[in-house]
């Protein structure tokens, strides 16, 4: 048995999940084991995550450490621990390879770092470091000693938000390199890297270093009354949009949404939009407002009594979408949009701005649940609660309902 309180699960490549607390487990097909009981923590894992291949497992923990490991097959080498970070780390993320290998993390201290595996290994450990400390400001630029390892370098703070930054999550690479940050300072911050003046450029190269060529770009905004606690990204394509180009040879347009779940018991949506004469605005106006646009509430989805822990979009393309909330009311909602409205979600999405478009189905659990998870084709969905329990749940094609397909347990 585990000896503290499983925390969470990850889907990656080949549909396999991994499990974290205090050590963590990759399960593979037909669910057999792979368990690493000495991760090398001094202290509590709060986070693990595989990169885009699955060949790659970052892990974070409250002695204030990241670790790095090279997994292949049934095993699994420590290559790198990263430091950086003054309080205990709570979230881990890993950009697109698409990006380049790009590491988010967040932590109790009220920052967000991003860390970049470095070209050559022996490069010096003396590196620019660019500090962040609020929404559009510039980097301050200064020759320090940089917390690095032999292969990953810290390329950029971020020290947004004013409590515990909970949650970081990249979104979908299609719509570029945008991190999502939610913070117990109830904001949610966008992390965004415009490489419009970078010859090629992404956040591991250049601009990111702060030799001038591309820029990160900051909007933080008041998501929830008490504290955000997760954020989870939309598809960056509509429901329905492959069915509408299969059948009439034009693809839907690009969007960019996000969920959020807080304190306050909401499932927030939240929404770019896009403004294009912006740019000679004031940025103190609004938080949330950048030189493109600003991100703006789409709809409130009421439900839970009890804090929301986790959230989670389902990355299905098909003509419904799904969204995921778990809570401390010992509830999972599952949150559909479409079906008989899949028509008018997929030509312009205005069905998602009305929470009575969204069925709910309420999955009812006897203890608290803290993170929810969906498979890479989305019909899959992974509960883990304060039960050290993982269970898998499908949806019934003959009437909708959701049943329990799977349950494991160590």
């Amino acid at each position: 048995m585990h000896t503290t309180k499983i925390l969470g699960s990850q889907w990656w490549l080949s549909s396999n999940l991994l499990i974290y607390g205090d050590r963590f487990m990759l399960i593979g097909d037909p669910f057999q084991t792979q368990t690493i009981t000495d991760p090398g923590h001094d202290d509590m894992i709060h986070d693990a995550v595989l990169d885009y291949y699955g060949r790659r497992l970052a892990t974070c923990s409250s002695d204030r450490t990241i670790k790095i490991f090279e997994v292949e097959n049934d095993t699994h080498r420590l290559t790198d621990t990263l430091k950086g970070h003054e309080s205990p780390i709570w979230s881990l993320s890993w950009a697109h390879p698409k990006h380049g290998t790009i590491l988010a993390s967040s932590s109790y201290d009220g920052k967000v770092l991003i860390w970049r595996e470095s070209p050559n290994p022996s490069s010096s450990t003396v590196a620019p470091s660019s500090t962040y400390s609020g929404a559009g400001a510039h980097p301050q630029q200064s020759q320090q000693p940089s917390q690095t390892s032999a292969r990953f370098t810290r390329i950029i703070d971020f020290a947004l938000h004013t409590a515990s930054v909970n949650i970081v999550s990249w979104a979908p690479h299609e719509l570029g390199a945008h991190l999502g940050c939610a913070s117990s300072d109830g904001c949610v911050s966008v992390l965004s890297f415009n490489d419009s003046a970078a010859a090629g450029g992404g956040p591991q190269q250049q601009g990111a270093q702060g030799q001038g060529q591309g820029a990160w770009e900051t909007a933080v905004f008041q998501a929830h009354d008490i504290g955000a606690n997760s954020v989870s990204w939309a598809p960056a394509l509509l429901p329905g949009s492959l069915e509408k180009a299969a059948t009439s040879g034009a693809a839907g347009g690009m969007v960019k949404r996000f969920v959020t779940g807080g304190s306050d018991c909401k499932v927030k949506i939240w929404e770019w939009k896009g403004t294009p004469g912006a740019g000679g605005q004031q940025g103190q106006q609004q938080q949330q407002q950048t030189q493109q646009g600003q991100w703006q509430p789409l709809c409130t989805l009421d439900g839970h009594t009890d804090w929301v822990r986790d959230v989670a979009w389902s990355p299905s393309l098909l003509s419904q979408s799904y969204i995921a909330s778990a809570s401390q009311d010992h509830t999972v909602r599952i949150w559909v949009l479409g079906g008989n409205g899949a028509a008018n979600a997929a030509g312009g999405g205005s069905d998602a701005a009305d929470p009575s478009n969204w069925r709910c189905t309420t999955l009812t659990f006897d203890t608290v649940v803290w993170r929810v998870s969906w498979s890479l084709s989305g019909n899959v969905l992974a509960v883990c609660g304060g039960d050290n329990k993982v269970s898998l749940w499908k949806e019934r094609v003959r009437d909708g309902g959701w049943e329990c397909v799977k349950e494991m347990e160590e």
